[in-house]
């Protein structure tokens, strides 16, 4: 090995990459530069983590066992696994040309912001606003007479025109050969309706309060 008597990184060794002081301990994020100090490149180390504050792009695999914090964008054309999960603080997780794939048979999507609301007035047809993509409408407690269908509307600012709108039913109703069940239609920007519906030929519903469940699908 040639001897490094006399030389400096910034005077002989330009082309290096060099970790200004601070960087590597524990949480400190540092810059690297070049060997002479005048280009900071957009990568920041330390012995806890790793930050790109510009464009990352990974065309192998990627095995994360620390924290990875993107601060620009990530373009990922490999396998990337993390042991502790991803998190994206801002902005959108986007598969241009893939899918979502869970192999667990115990997990699944969990949407921890999900609402609530419940009619008031007296009525089915009580129109809710419930402004979150997720949630549980709880219905007024009062009968709904065989062979009727009412609707009510759900003002909802994140529904869009193109929103694909699911419901399902929690019957609570206690009459023998009646069901409720629901359907939406009007679906438009800002809201959607749901039609209630007691199918049974004879026979009110119970005065229980059901619950409607929905999940908004926006195509953009």
């Amino acid at each position: 090995m040639s001897s490094l008597t006399g030389s400096s990184i910034s005077s002989t060794y330009d082309r290096l990459l060099s970790l200004p002081s601070g960087g590597g301990d524990t949480t400190n994020l540092v810059a690297l530069t070049d060997g002479n100090g005048t280009t900071t490149f957009a990568l920041q180390l330390s012995s806890a983590g790793i930050k790109s504050t510009g464009t990352l792009e990974v065309t192998g695999n990627a095995d994360l066992n620390g924290t990875l914090d993107v601060a620009g964008v990530s373009t990922l054309t490999g396998l990337v696994t993390g042991s502790a999960g991803f998190t994206a603080t801002a902005g959108n997780i986007t598969a241009t040309d893939g899918n979502l794939v869970i192999t667990a048979a115990d997990h699944g999507i969990i949407h921890t912001n999900s609402g609530t609301v419940t009619q008031t007035g007296g009525a089915h047809t009580s129109g809710v606003t419930l402004n979150t993509t997720s949630g549980i409408i709880t219905l007024e407690d009062v009968a709904l007479a065989a062979a009727t269908n009412v609707e009510f509307t759900v003002t909802n600012s994140t529904v869009q025109a193109d929103s694909v709108v699911i419901v399902s039913m929690q019957d609570e109703n206690t009459t023998d050969n009646a069901q409720l069940t629901c359907a939406t239609h009007t679906i438009g920007s800002g809201s959607f309706k749901i039609t209630l519906h007691n199918p049974a030929a004879t026979g009110a519903t119970s005065t229980t309060a059901s619950k409607i469940h929905f999940l908004v699908i926006n195509n953009s």
